[in-house]
């Protein structure tokens, strides 16, 4: 891929918006091709895959794809998100897809053994000019950058990180129930000792998302990896 004068191709400008959504990465070839894509070679239609399919998920993905189809209104935009598993349903229906050498144009990720594994296989191209368009190799966090490099080269553009171990306080309550904010020697037995203040306080001391089973189940890794190391 490359980016020099006007040859910047529509393929090349969908691709760069919808890598904005997750870890995105570009296949090699792609809607029923057999020979490689080209980079400089106008396209009427890119397939995505992903799992964005929740309320918000979903809504988010469509903003990015409506802004990508206003800039490049000649290119069909085939949004072929799959439903379920969180993400294990779309790595089957991607791995058959892989397997018929009809990859989509587009698909999502996860950085690290994912993605370089894809980059090992020849199966995606290396994205160096979004990369290098936008600065990321001075600007993205150096250890989710390396998780995207193989060879030397990038092979997917992520938006976020997502982190399993995270907890939230409301300083207020904190305060009300005289609990003082954590500092740099926090402990678990701190921890547990605040919770039973701010139960004594009349206050809920710890409450968990769990609309869905992945709240508990990732509570669940969190703190069989901190007894296990």
């Amino acid at each position: 891929m490359t980016k020099e004068g006007n040859a910047v191709s529509r393929r090349r400008r969908a691709v760069a918006a919808v890598a904005a959504v997750a870890v995105m990465v570009l296949a090699v070839a792609g809607c029923g091709a057999q020979k490689p894509t080209s980079a400089t070679t106008d396209t009427k239609q890119l397939e995505v895959v992903s799992w964005w399919t929740s309320g918000s998920e979903a809504a988010a993905l469509n903003v990015l794809l409506s802004a990508m189809h206003q800039t490049n209104p000649n290119v069909d935009v085939v949004n072929a998100a799959v439903t379920g598993g969180a993400g294990s349903q779309a790595v089957v229906a991607l791995a058959k897809q892989l397997q018929d050498g009809n990859p989509p144009d587009v698909w999502q990720t996860f950085a690290g053994k994912s993605v370089q594994g894809y980059a090992d296989r020849g199966v995606i191209r290396d994205v160096t000019s979004v990369f290098t368009g936008s600065d990321l190799h001075a600007t993205m966090q150096p250890t989710i950058l390396r998780s995207l490099m193989h060879g030397g080269k990038p092979y997917g553009v992520p938006t976020g990180a997502h982190r399993s171990n995270m907890l939230w306080l409301n300083a207020e309550l904190l305060h009300r129930a005289g609990v003082p904010l954590p500092s740099g020697d926090y402990t678990l037995a701190v921890f547990l000792d605040g919770l039973q203040k701010v139960k004594a306080s009349g206050a809920t001391p710890c409450v968990s998302a769990a609309r869905t089973g992945s709240p508990p189940s990732s509570c669940s890794r969190t703190c069989y990896s901190a007894r296990s190391g």
